[in-house]
């Protein structure tokens, strides 16, 4: 863009959407996070991607109707794809604010994979890492750590597993 462009309003808002965008643009490297597991112990994201395998991040909150409403789904992609050879690692991390609401929530919904929480809602440092303005929303990375996809559900989330990991549904 031409310099003499850089001062106009225009320009600030394309840079400033730019900036918003960045954390989870195709490409980029995962940014790590201080957390909280199920015991209460404060964790790194980066204790629990692993290198080598591909990993999905899954943002989420037990107060979410849509959140939950993906679960089971995820239940399944877990069972399909969450062990054994080429391992599809998973880990959700909740941005719930309210340890007792999201301990419940881990209890009714019978999560297998890796569960970890910031415990500070919106103003944790989850959303302001990551920019993330709705749950659910995750990121798939690749082997090397790197986003390679972001906000897919469902079926969406089937399509990007079945194209790295290969069809595992129907074993």
């Amino acid at each position: 863009i031409d310099p003499s462009l850089r001062e106009t309003a225009g320009y600030k808002q394309l840079q400033k959407s730019l900036e918003e965008i960045a954390p989870i643009a195709l490409g980029e490297k995962y940014k790590d996070l201080e957390l909280v597991d199920e015991n209460g112990k404060v964790v790194h994201l980066a204790d629990f991607v692993k290198p080598g395998q591909y990993n999905m991040v899954e943002f989420w909150a037990s107060w979410c109707g849509p959140c939950r409403g993906e679960i089971p789904h995820l239940r399944h992609v877990y069972d399909a794809y969450g062990k054994g050879k080429d391992a599809f690692n998973m880990i959700s991390v909740s941005i719930d604010d309210k340890e007792k609401d999201w301990k419940q929530a881990l209890k009714e919904e019978n999560m297998k994979w890796t569960q970890l929480c910031d415990l500070k809602g919106w103003k944790g440092e989850v959303i302001n890492k990551y920019k993330i303005q709705g749950v659910p929303f995750c990121l798939i990375l690749d082997k090397e750590g790197r986003i390679i996809d972001h906000g897919v559900r469902g079926s969406e989330l089937d399509v990007v597993l079945i194209k790295y990991l290969g069809d595992r549904y129907e074993e």
